[in-house]
C-alpha cells in the first residue's frame, strides 16, 4: 500500500494498527481487513481497468444505499481513485461468505435455503427504485 493511500484511509478511520488480506479473496479486486483503535474495516481494491470501474460502480450504490433502512449495507467510508487502481473504504462485517456457507452446508436442503435467502435479499436490493436512492435532501447540481 503505497504512502497516499495509507494518508487517505487515516484521515478518515485514524492510524492503521494492522492490515490483514483476507484469505477469501473474490476475482475482481483484492479485499485486505484492517483494524484501529476505533474498529474493523474492509478495504476493496481493483487494479485492472474494468474492475476499477465496477468498484466505483459498487462504491456510488453503496454509498447511496447508507442513506435508506430497507436493506443491512456495509457503511461507507470512502473511495479513492488513482491512476491505475480504485479502492473503496467500508465496514467490515462479521460474517460468513456466501460461498462458505455452501460449502459448509450439511445437506442438499441447507444449500437451498441459503441461495433462497440470498435470492430475497438481491429482490430487496433490487425493489429499491433508484429514484428513491437518489431523492436526497442535496441540491441535484451537487450531485
Amino acid at each position: 500500500m503505497n504512502a497516499n493511500m495509507v494518508q487517505y484511509i487515516e484521515s478518515i478511520i485514524g492510524k492503521i494498527d494492522n492490515l490483514i488480506m483476507l484469505a477469501e479473496q473474490g476475482c475482481t479486486s483484492e479485499v485486505h481487513k484492517i483494524i484501529t483503535k476505533k474498529g474493523c474495516y474492509l478495504l476493496k481494491s481493483s487494479s485492472e481497468e474494468k474492475y476499477t470501474e465496477w468498484l466505483k460502480t459498487e462504491a456510488q450504490v453503496l454509498k447511496k444505499l447508507n442513506s435508506q433502512r430497507q436493506i443491512p449495507v456495509p457503511k461507507y467510508y470512502g473511495f479513492l481513485e488513482e491512476k491505475l487502481s480504485s479502492h473503496l473504504l467500508m465496514s467490515f462485517e462479521d460474517g460468513i461468505t456466501l460461498t462458505s456457507a455452501l460449502e459448509q452446508a450439511k445437506s442438499a436442503s441447507e444449500k437451498k435455503s441459503l441461495i433462497r435467502s440470498f435470492g430475497h435479499f438481491l429482490h430487496q436490493l433490487h425493489a429499491i427504485s433508484e429514484m428513491e436512492l437518489l431523492n436526497q435532501n442535496v441540491e441535484w447540481l451537487e450531485n
